[in-house]
């Protein structure tokens, strides 16, 4: 057969041909290397003409380049930019974040029984495994879903984003009708899969924005997992402090006159939470991560230049009605117990029917015996104060009832109001910053009463542990010693006091025997929070109205143990069916995870 090899002109270079009939090497001349339009040629190479092959010049070269770059930068703006196109004069906007433990299918069931569908599902990260591809929440809207991964995300859960009527913002900026939207996601600092520097951050949301200006949107919001720096974003899981980024709070201070509103999650704690910052807006939508905790959900209205929003909570459980909830130590699952046996009210609960609430597991004569003497108390309208020891030593020795205030962290005092029982004298030791000297004019007030006994009422030993770690820190052992010999009255009353009453907790109870608190709207978790915020920022709060609140405490626990004590009339409500709440059982892939913020 014929072996044929041969050199043949390949663009300047010369190719080897075998003849297989001679067996001979033939080779052909070398050819100059054709010009190619667009490409510069040396002006050194000689076409056949042995004149010189020019290129074109230098500025038209640049002028042709500076065109193509522009071009590809115009096409490359355009594909990166999502469009929504609408004709409606209003937007209506379902906000969440942080979707944790709550009921997806809850979810779903509220957003179909809204008036209005919304027109965009606006989701701020975190547990975006729960939703799968998102296809089911996209259905709930007119145009889809789009969103941010947070910093609990890997970053392979950007994929959820990916499809027909969906986007990644902090991928693809979005234009609705004139309303622009970014996106941030991760977070800036602290644990987390994904995170951003704050310069990042700032480059980021600097190129989307001029990318929606581009694409025609007159005003902007934005979709952040982090919330703004100093704005709803005080964080515990991993020591108190703000979690926000300085980045965002720059961009909202540097075009606040266009940006509307931000929507952020990462900070549970302000979850179900709006601020302002001038003429922005920021919601918080993020949810707690314990079963039962309830999703935070805001429908947001834009029209025009106005812009209006309402939160909805999605709870997370049913609530369970029975008229033996009342009884102490009995929750959902024993009265559901107790119905299996028979025992439907508080007429059967009788001595006739021990042996049945003997059977219930982990139920002994001791619980029996207080069920019976309850119910018994609750279906005469009486409340009975058990006898015990502890009634007679507070009877004979001075009493001074005391409750302390503490940063969120609990790692300092910086309030404590005490009431002298046998001379009614209230007075607060109140130092902003300088806990050292708080708790030596405390054990000073102290040493002044040495046979009172201290009596405080948190049913967990609050006061105790708390005022025994500082006392310690401060290396003071007299107050350490006359805080360990402190009662908890809290966890008397649950033990003695027999009757239909709605609550054991101060507050509850304190109004129950008629006490007025001037701040009823305020918790110990509030009062912490604003104090934490002080310490953070130096944002002051109104501190009247928190010496307020610490004195109504301190004198509604007084009220408590006078008439406990002293066996004073309690007033006692008819008996009615309680109730309590259930959570549901994890329902998707949802299992409860440890996030990070």
């Amino acid at each position: 057969m014929a072996n044929t090899k041969e050199r043949l002109p390949v663009g300047g270079r010369s190719m080897t041909r075998y003849d297989d009939s001679t067996n001979n090497e033939v080779k052909r001349s070398r050819l100059p290397r054709p010009h190619q339009p667009g490409r510069r040629t040396s002006p050194h190479i000689r076409g056949r003409s042995g004149r010189k092959l020019q290129g074109p010049s230098p500025a038209r070269s640049k002028a042709r380049l500076a065109r193509a770059q522009a071009d590809h930068k115009e096409a490359r703006q355009e594909r990166a930019l999502g469009r929504i196109q609408t004709h409606r004069k209003s937007l209506s906007l379902l906000l969440l974040s942080d979707w944790r433990v709550q009921s997806i299918p809850r979810l779903l069931k509220f957003i179909g029984s809204l008036d209005r569908k919304p027109d965009l599902i606006l989701y701020a990260g975190d547990d975006t495994n729960r939703f799968g591809q998102f296809s089911q929440l996209a259905k709930c809207s007119r145009s889809g879903v789009a969103g941010v991964i947070g910093n609990d995300c890997l970053p392979s859960d950007k994929i959820r984003f990916r499809g027909p009527r969906k986007w990644d913002l902090f991928k693809t900026p979005l234009v609705v009708g004139r309303l622009g939207i970014l996106g941030v996601e991760g977070s800036t600092h602290g644990p987390g899969y994904v995170q951003h520097s704050e310069k990042e951050v700032d480059r980021h949301l600097e190129s989307q924005f001029q990318s929606v200006l581009s694409g025609g949107a007159t005003r902007i919001g934005i979709v952040s997992h982090p919330p703004p720096s100093g704005v709803l974003d005080l964080s515990m899981r991993f020591g108190l402090g703000n979690t926000g980024s300085t980045a965002l709070r720059k961009f909202i201070a540097k075009h606040g006159d266009i940006v509307r509103f931000v929507h952020c999650g990462h900070s549970h704690l302000n979850g179900g939470q709006a601020e302002s910052i001038g003429s922005t807006t920021v919601l918080n939508t993020a949810c707690h991560d314990y079963r039962g905790s309830p999703g935070h959900v805001a429908v947001l209205s834009i029209e025009g230049d106005s812009l209006s929003h309402t939160w909805h909570e999605i709870p997370s459980g049913e609530w369970y009605v029975s008229e033996l909830l009342v009884l102490q130590q009995v929750g959902y699952r024993r009265a559901l117990a107790l119905h299996e046996k028979g025992i439907h009210t508080l007429q059967d609960v009788r001595e006739e029917n021990r042996n049945a609430l003997r059977s219930l597991p982990g139920v002994g004569d001791s619980h029996v015996d207080r069920w019976l003497n309850q119910a018994k108390a609750i279906l005469e309208r009486n409340i009975v104060v058990m006898d015990s020891p502890w009634r007679q030593q507070l009877i004979s020795t001075p009493t001074i009832c005391y409750d302390i205030e503490t940063n969120l962290s609990m790692n300092h005092v910086w309030l404590i109001g005490a009431m002298d029982l046998r001379t009614n004298e209230f007075v607060h030791f109140f130092e902003k910053d300088n806990e050292r000297a708080l708790l030596r004019r405390f054990n000073e007030y102290l040493s002044e009463r040495p046979d009172h006994i201290l009596v405080s009422y948190s049913s967990c030993n609050f006061d105790r542990r708390v005022l025994l770690e500082r006392a310690r820190r401060w290396r003071l052992p007299t107050l350490e010693r006359r805080i360990e010999k402190e009662i908890d009255f809290g966890y008397k009353v649950r033990m003695h006091l027999i009757g239909n009453t709605p609550s054991f907790k101060v507050k509850k109870l304190g109004v129950q025997l008629g006490y007025k608190f001037r701040h009823a709207h305020l918790d110990g978790f509030q009062v912490g929070s604003l104090y934490s915020t002080y310490e953070s920022s130096g944002k002051e709060p109104n501190w009247n109205q928190l010496l307020e609140y610490n004195e109504d405490d301190v004198r509604s626990t007084a009220r408590i143990l006078d008439v406990v004590v002293k066996g004073g009339k309690i007033p006692a409500r008819p008996p009615k069916r309680e109730r309590i709440f259930v959570p549901d059982p994890p329902d998707d892939e949802g299992t409860p995870i440890m996030g990070m913020d």
